[in-house]
């Protein structure tokens, strides 16, 4: 699966642009003038603000709005300072929370992300109410408000909590990366400052849509880092969350947890790719979330790593493969066996259930909810078959982590 062109991109690159440049000297002028503000820490934390940029003109790009116009400079500077507070919490959160220990201080962020503070004193609650002030002058403040202000809570507060269980020690268990993607963040902006009115007319298609962006990015940061083994990364776990099982039933080599995780990124970049089409075509939204995921991934060291091989989707084509992968060892076992005529069966049904939904060459929302759910459901019955009898085989893990490979390549032709 090529990344860029599932999400309809050209690349996994973000180039220079003289509108970016301005962007940051703006920033840092804006900064001088608000000494001690929250603004002036983000643009001095190296790379940050000059990343942002980047991020918010590749996100703009050629998009214009419902009268043909392009956004003007002060404009943009707003989804700058978005991207900016997005990117700080998924790199460098501890700038974000000045004096944790002080009374009501965690109440004061949530409430100014969900806007019920008119005015804060803290760096972090004072920038997020000059934030919300400013997108509320935006032509799309009133369709996209609820969206966001969820999307920010959600954020800060939960990266607040893992800065305050940090300090509990290495024990401390790390949050999914997705939890700090900030590519809804970065959308949801961008649709405010186009008038973007899809969160209002489609929440649950948007929600969604957001939510895989969000994994999305989550998933390429846990292939990179698990290719360079650098990070808080905890891969094998977030393999067998995927799976439903107990960590020690798993039991997965490295090379296989590699696999895994690239199969759960295709799968939640598909996803994402299939939701936008639940999106009316005439939303800002449909190009900017894709653009925003693609960019927040195009800035992580290593973006290259997420190169994988295209695959053809057929149904004897996959079976004829699983069956020479039981065969590695010289024989099919038992178990293998019973594997094999689980996902050959499953296989036939949701072939029949493609040619169904490709019959009006149109996926709707309620048949891609039925194909995601139908994939789990996979899944789920084959690991079902698997530990029948306790214990997943060796020869039952091969089989399992290709079936993980292959289910995202299942999708309609229509797609």
């Amino acid at each position: 699966m090529d990344v860029a062109r599932a999400l309809g991109v050209d690349s996994l690159s973000l180039g220079a642009d003289a509108r970016a440049q301005s962007l940051v000297v703006q920033a840092q002028q804006r900064a001088e003038r608000a000494s001690g503000h929250l603004l002036a820490a983000l643009v001095d934390e190296p790379g940050l603000s000059t990343a942002a940029a980047a991020l918010a003109c590749a996100v703009v790009g050629d998009v214009r709005d419902e009268h043909g116009a392009a956004p003007d400079d002060d404009v943009v500077a707003i989804l700058h300072d978005v991207a900016m507070l997005a990117l700080a919490i998924g790199r460098r959160p501890a700038i974000l929370f000045d004096g944790l220990a002080r009374e009501g201080y965690a109440d004061r962020i949530g409430m100014s992300a969900r806007g019920q503070l008119e005015r804060a004193e803290e760096p972090l609650p004072a920038f997020v109410v000059a934030l919300r002030d400013a997108l509320a002058t935006l032509p799309g403040w009133d369709a996209g408000c609820a969206a966001f202000s969820a999307a920010l809570a959600n954020a800060l507060e939960t990266t607040l909590q893992e800065q305050r269980l940090g300090a509990l020690g290495p024990t401390t268990v790390f949050r999914d990366a997705a939890d700090g993607a900030g590519a809804d963040l970065v959308a949801i902006a961008a649709g405010i400052l186009f008038g973007d009115r899809s969160a209002m007319h489609h929440p649950t298609e948007v929600e969604l849509a957001l939510r895989l962006g969000c994994a999305s990015v989550g998933r390429a940061r846990d292939v990179i880092a698990y290719t360079q083994g650098t990070g808080p990364l905890q891969p094998l776990e977030l393999v067998a969350r995927r799976f439903a099982v107990p960590l020690p039933v798993i039991r997965l080599g490295a090379a296989d947890t590699a696999r895994c995780l690239r199969a759960m990124l295709a799968m939640d970049v598909l996803d994402l790719a299939d939701a936008l089409g639940s999106i009316e075509a005439r939303e800002p939204m449909r190009t900017l979330l894709p653009r925003a995921v693609a960019g927040i991934i195009a800035l992580e060291p290593g973006a290259d790593a997420l190169a994988t091989d295209e695959r053809v989707v057929d149904r004897d084509a996959i079976m004829a493969e699983l069956r020479q992968v039981a065969r590695l060892d010289g024989r099919i076992t038992s178990d293998e066996r019973a594997l094999l005529r689980g996902m050959d069966t499953h296989l036939l049904a949701f072939k029949e259930l493609l040619a169904r939904i490709d019959e009006d060459r149109v996926v709707d929302f309620e048949e891609f909810q039925q194909l995601r759910i139908t994939r789990q459901h996979v899944l789920d019955d084959l690991l079902r078959i698997a530990l029948a009898d306790d214990v997943i085989s060796d020869d039952e893990r091969s089989l399992l982590v290709r079936v993980l490979e292959l289910l995202p390549t299942l999708r309609p032709v229509s797609r």
